[in-house]
């Protein structure tokens, strides 16, 4: 098995289910901006208020053969063992398959620890629960939440080397000085993006070899 970030911006999704397992997983495809129906007689509280405000499609009903037409991502996750089952052969087409129930598909929903551009997925891929949610709380202490504010410094920074044409070697010890802690301070942040930018001004002008 290997991990693999999926864009699903735009993508159709089809939930069968509207409990609980249901709703935790419409809630992270709705952060992934997928257009997304579920499918089902009856939904969490939550999820009819995301119906409501047109957030995702509901057809209030059981799973037919003809709701995963076009999909690309199918999430099983009805608490009837059964119906489960329907609802995977009717899915070997479809090229993404989640089952909430454990039974066989080709995609999980990892434990997520997200800080902006900086992404963390956690499985153990059903060997402990428990372990999963713990080392997801070890990385949200580890890395908190100004991490995000870092790491947006990082992309600017690094746009912006390669936006002066500096030599290969000058960006990669900048890359490198970057990741000293104390550029997680924004006071330094602001002056080292002023020197890259003195940098690249000098090279330009020939004050400095390419």
């Amino acid at each position: 098995m290997i991990s693999l970030n999926v864009q699903l911006k735009g993508r159709k999704v089809v939930v069968a289910g509207g409990g609980l397992v249901a709703t935790r997983r419409v809630r992270k495809l709705l952060d992934e901006e997928a257009c997304i129906t579920v499918v089902s007689p009856e939904l969490t509280e939550e999820l009819k208020e995301m119906a409501g405000q047109s957030k995702i499609k509901w057809k209030q009903r059981a799973f037919t053969s003809g709701d995963v037409k076009e999909a690309f991502l199918v999430v099983i996750a009805t608490n009837d063992a059964e119906a489960n089952e329907n609802i995977a052969s009717y899915s070997v087409d479809v090229p993404l398959v989640n089952r909430a129930d454990g039974g066989e598909g080709n995609v999980q929903f990892p434990a997520q620890v997200e800080r902006g551009m900086l992404k963390f997925s956690v499985t153990t891929s059903g060997a402990s629960p428990k372990l999963t949610r713990k080392i997801k709380r070890d990385l949200e202490a580890l890395y908190p939440p100004e991490y995000e504010a870092y790491v947006d410094f990082l992309y600017e920074a690094r746009k912006v080397l390669k936006q002066k044409g500096l030599s290969e070697e000058v960006q990669m010890k900048y890359l490198k000085d970057l990741l000293e802690d104390r550029f997680k301070d924004a006071g330094e942040q602001k002056n080292m993006l002023e020197e890259i930018h003195r940098a690249g001004e000098e090279r330009s002008s020939g004050r400095v070899r390419k």
